[in-house]
């Protein structure tokens, strides 16, 4: 369980730079490196994450006409148990938008594009076993732009 603090119910923060502890974790208070214990046991999760969307709607006679925008944003993790800065990885923020139009009956059509401003990203980095000292990481997707089209039955 992690629990909101200073944030809206929908947006945690995982700061865990102090004892209170924030995760249901049992630990013993008069242990010297609870605080070594704690960041270790969040370090693959990002500090802050972020993530919102809204949608401006119109009605286009018998149509709807809308364009919608998302974004995520996090701050930077390690990778890593290790905490090497090898496997750092930075924050991001990634912006995806559409524009489309629906109309009372079952379909809607949209023009979206993913990662719009084609943030460069990791999604993981991690050291592989046996001691070779290679890093292997998987890249966030770059921009992408497609129609959709949908039908609700």
């Amino acid at each position: 369980e992690i629990r909101p603090r200073d944030w809206s119910s929908d947006v945690c923060s995982s700061d865990l730079g102090n004892e209170e502890g924030f995760l249901s974790f049992a630990l013993d208070p008069n242990f010297a490196s609870n605080r070594h214990v704690w960041t270790y046991f969040s370090m693959a999760n990002p500090r802050r994450t972020v993530s919102t969307g809204m949608e401006f709607a119109r009605p286009m006679g018998a149509r709807e006409g809308y364009v919608r925008a998302d974004v995520v944003a996090r701050t930077g993790v390690y990778g890593d148990p290790s905490d090497s800065a090898y496997t750092r990885i930075d924050g991001y923020s990634v912006v995806n938008l559409s524009l489309g139009m629906r109309n009372a009956g079952p379909w809607e059509i949209s023009l979206w594009a993913r990662n719009v401003f084609d943030e460069g990203y990791m999604q993981n980095l991690t050291v592989q076993a046996g001691n070779s000292g290679l890093i292997v990481g998987t890249p966030g997707d770059a921009r992408a732009v497609g129609i959709a089209l949908r039908a609700r039955l």
